[in-house]
Order: C-alpha cells, then structure tokens, then sequence
C-alpha cells in the first residue's frame, strides 16, 4: 500500500472560484530557511473542481436524529490520526481526530457518547480506505448497529454490535487515490444513518503562486 500512497500524492490548497490546486511532481519540492515552499520553473500546478477532491458514499440508515455532513470541514491531504467510537447494543457516537489539534475542524464528532468508548490511533501514513456498517430497527426505525473501519495497513477497528446475518450489512471502499477522513448522515444520541466522506490522498502541499 505504501506504492499506493506514493502514486496518489497530490495535494489541495483552497483557491477562489471553486478549484483547488494539486502538484504531480512532489519530489522537486524544496523548503527554504523561512519555511516558504518553492519550486522550479518545470512544475504545474493542476487545477481540479470541488467534486474532484471531495467523494462522499450513500448515507446508510434511518431518517431519526439531525442531518450533519462533514463535507465542507474536511481538509484535503491530510489523513486522521486517532478515531474514536462510543457504541454498545448500536453506535452512539463518532469522533474523527485529525493534526495539528489546534485546527478549529481537527476534531469532527457526530451523535452522542454513550456507551463504551473506544480509542484507535492510527499511524503515520495509515489511512481508512474501506467503511462497513450494518443497520438495525429501533423504535420502528433504522439505526446503525455496527461500524468496521479497515486501514491501508491491513488493520480494522469496530464498534456497535453486529448481527448474526448479513441483513443491512453495507461496506464502500474508498475510490482509488482518496481516503476516508470525514461523515455524513443523521444523528442525535445515537447514529441514525452514516455515510462516509473521502478526500484526495497526498503528502505535500502546492503553494499557490497568486499574490495577496
């Protein structure tokens, strides 16, 4: 997977007007003494819409709690680095954690935190690239019983708890070059109905050339 995360190393910077910039030619990168990026002349600096960094999954569950998305908190290129999940019979909450903590959308948590909670770091270069929940009735509606989270290390983490059968069993992997680092769905306190957020996967960062 370490191939993998190399091929797909682009990254967004915010630019006006919709797009967002992604430099292919990592390697050429150079830091000076004050911490500017810079670049030789030979680099090109693609230009890629919203709906090319950003990919969201079907929301799955019932229709119960609020509606959140984390689409617009995600931040491209950067991976998580710790999740937290509170479940027992049915997840009741999730926390998405990412670097540096003190970025007011480092942290990005959903439903309540009832239950059990469960704490799982990833590590450096590890990223979630495949979702799984399955569904359950309560109080005559859909609630998520069970998530599984697998990484690009070939390591899961789970919460909730799975029935006995497949029924209401629904698992996405994320599209190739992108990683799960966000939600969205419905929740309260519980999780109603989830849906994953995955964002381009990359390493280093295109200065924009506009001047401010």
């Amino acid at each position: 997977m370490k191939l993998q995360f190399q091929v797909f190393s682009t990254i967004a910077l915010v630019a006006s007007g919709g797009t967002f910039e992604f430099l292919d030619n990592l390697d050429q990168l150079e830091s000076s003494s004050t911490g500017e990026t810079s670049r030789d002349a030979s680099y090109i600096c693609q230009q890629y819409s919203f709906e090319e960094t950003v990919n969201t999954s079907k929301v799955f569950g019932g229709l119960g709690g609020e509606e959140f998305t984390d689409v617009k908190q995600v931040r491209y290129g950067v991976p998580l680095n710790k999740v937290i999940l509170y479940s027992g019979e049915r997840l009741d909450g999730i926390s998405l954690i990412a670097e540096p903590v003190s970025d007011p959308f480092s942290l990005l948590h959903h439903g309540g935190k009832g239950g059990r909670e469960q704490i799982f770091n990833l590590e450096t270069g590890e990223f979630i690239n495949k979702f799984t929940v399955q569904t359950g009735r309560k109080d005559g509606g859909d609630r998520i019983r069970y998530i599984k989270l697998d990484t690009n290390r070939n390591r899961s983490f789970e919460g909730g708890t799975r029935a006995k059968d497949d029924f209401g069993l629904h698992q996405v992997d994320a599209p190739p070059g992108f990683m799960m680092t966000g939600c969205h769905g419905r929740a309260k306190d519980e999780i109603d109905a989830l849906g994953a957020v995955f964002v381009k996967v990359s390493d280093h960062i295109c200065k924009s050339s506009k001047k401010t």
